[in-house]
């Protein structure tokens, strides 16, 4: 009873403080928290959520963890596409210095490049979660699970490709501003690599494999009896 009689109290307690006190809606960046006024505030600090506007504030959400789950990945996804989407901050509130037009432009090629290739290797992920790189001979039990997982693996890879085709667009922008460094240095050779088209960063040859053998799956799971 006396333990009830407290629970009660408390959720009194927490009802009075949240109806007695102004909830703020987003206010501005830079007050994460700010002292109410007034006789019913008694002095209680709320925080203000900084407002997610610009491409910068999506690009900064993006997770960068040792083990992702299809819901991380997901939700990675979304952060940057909205960075896509979104404008850039100033130059004078952007991630490095800025000093020229020409290093803005270049700066803004750069995380677009970025941005377009998280999203190609989440979507590449997400393929290989669905994906059946070898048939085996239990298989036929579950063959039309398996079609429709090797099929959601098809369309990621498909939707990667896509993606790709920015990801070489905004590099190739960002290259023809080479006169001038931006202080993004991982970017940088991010760019020199997809340019060079270094082994490992021939997407398009890669996404080809992966798409050719889940055909080939496919067809061959089709075709059981």
């Amino acid at each position: 009873m006396h333990y009830l009689l407290n629970k009660y109290i408390y959720k009194i307690i927490i009802f009075v403080l949240i109806f007695c006190s102004k909830l703020n809606s987003v206010t501005i960046i830079t007050n994460y928290a700010q002292k109410e006024d007034g006789f019913w505030s008694w002095g209680i600090y709320h925080l203000n959520q900084p407002p997610v506007y610009y491409a910068e504030d999506y690009y900064l959400l993006y997770a960068q963890r040792n083990y992702y789950g299809e819901d991380e990945i997901k939700l990675n996804i979304v952060f940057m596409q909205g960075a896509l989407k979104s404008p850039f901050r100033p130059p004078y509130k952007a991630l490095v210095k800025l000093p020229t037009p020409k290093h803005q432009k270049k700066y803004q090629s750069l995380i677009k490049m970025r941005c377009n290739l998280r999203i190609l290797k989440d979507y590449l992920y997400l393929g290989r979660l669905y994906d059946m790189p070898e048939l085996r001979f239990f298989h036929p039990e579950v063959k039309e699970d398996l079609i429709k997982s090797l099929n959601f693996a098809k369309y990621y890879y498909e939707v990667a490709e896509g993606y790709w085709i920015e990801v070489k667009k905004h590099a190739v922008d960002a290259y023809l501003l080479d006169d001038v460094k931006v202080d993004l240095p991982d970017l940088e050779d991010e760019m020199a690599l997809i340019i060079n088209r270094d082994v490992d960063w021939q997407f398009d040859r890669i996404i080809k494999y992966h798409l050719e053998r889940v055909n080939y799956n496919i067809k061959q799971l089709e075709e059981l009896p």
